[in-house]
Parts: structure tokens; C-alpha cells; sequence
């Protein structure tokens, strides 16, 4: 019976094992521990990764975006990030992303965190078409520009 409990344990475990095995490997977890200005430039380079064209806006009075990212198609986005050891983001930087999309002329608006959102943010960017980048937005983008490179690499 005891045999039978320690499997059933290891069974369960597995989803959860795998996960943090796909976040550490997509450099995920290394977010946590950052600072905020250090989760600016790791985002900088997911959206080069990406292809995209990142520029890190400066520090203090950033205007509401911390980059301002141009993908493949030229379209102009207005990123604000937020960095959180544990806990969930507010609305807050919905409102300002959308200031830095006016501010810099961009077409869109995006909030990117290394956690995860409240219900209240999430409405809130459903209604002014802010879209939202939580940690597993972030590990999905990350692991489908590396699925895209290996092809590529073996072709």
C-alpha cells in the first residue's frame, strides 16, 4: 500500500516537474531574481530572438513603455514590463502602456510580466485592447521561436 502511495505521489508530480523544468530552460525562472531594469534587456532580447526590433526606452520617465518593439510585418508596439518576484499585476500598467502607446506612436499595446495578471487588469486590457504577456504567454513565445530556430537550423 505504501508502495502504491509513493507512485501515485510521483505520478502527480510529473506535470508539475516537467513545467518547471520548460520554464527553467526558457530562462523563466532566472525572472524572478532579476531586477526590473535587468527584465527590460532579457525582454529585449526574447523579442530579437523573435526578430523583432526591440529598443529599451530610457530608465526613469520612460513615458509609459519600457521598449518599443517593431515585429516582422512593421508594426510598432508599446511594451511595458513588469517584473514581480511572486504575486499578481494590477491595472495599473494598463494605463500606462497605453501612454507610452501614444507617446511613441505605436500600434499597439502590450504589458508583459513574469507572473501573472488580476481578474481586474484583465478586463481592464480586454476593454482598451492592451494585450497581456503572463509567464505562460512568455514560456509558449519563447519555446515557438526555439521550435522555429531548430527547424530552420536543420534545414
Amino acid at each position: 500500500m505504501v508502495v502504491l502511495v509513493i507512485v501515485i505521489t510521483l505520478i502527480q508530480s510529473i506535470p508539475d516537474r516537467i513545467r518547471y523544468y520548460r520554464l527553467s530552460k526558457a530562462g523563466i525562472l532566472e525572472t524572478d531574481s532579476m531586477t526590473g531594469r535587468d527584465f527590460e534587456l532579457w525582454l529585449k532580447s526574447i523579442y530579437g530572438r523573435m526578430g523583432y526590433k526591440a529598443k529599451v526606452t530610457r530608465a526613469s520617465k520612460d513615458r509609459g513603455a519600457d521598449l518599443v518593439v517593431t515585429d516582422l510585418n512593421g508594426v510598432k508596439m508599446a511594451v511595458q514590463a513588469k517584473k514581480l518576484a511572486k504575486g499578481k499585476i494590477g491595472p495599473k500598467p494598463i494605463g500606462e502602456v497605453l501612454r507610452g502607446k501614444n507617446y511613441y506612436g505605436c500600434d499597439k499595446a502590450i504589458v508583459v510580466t513574469n507572473q501573472y495578471f488580476t481578474k481586474q487588469a484583465i478586463e481592464e486590457a480586454k476593454v482598451n485592447r492592451v494585450e497581456l504577456w503572463n509567464r505562460n504567454r512568455l514560456l509558449k513565445e519563447i519555446e515557438r521561436v526555439e521550435k522555429i530556430k531548430k527547424k530552420s537550423a536543420a534545414s
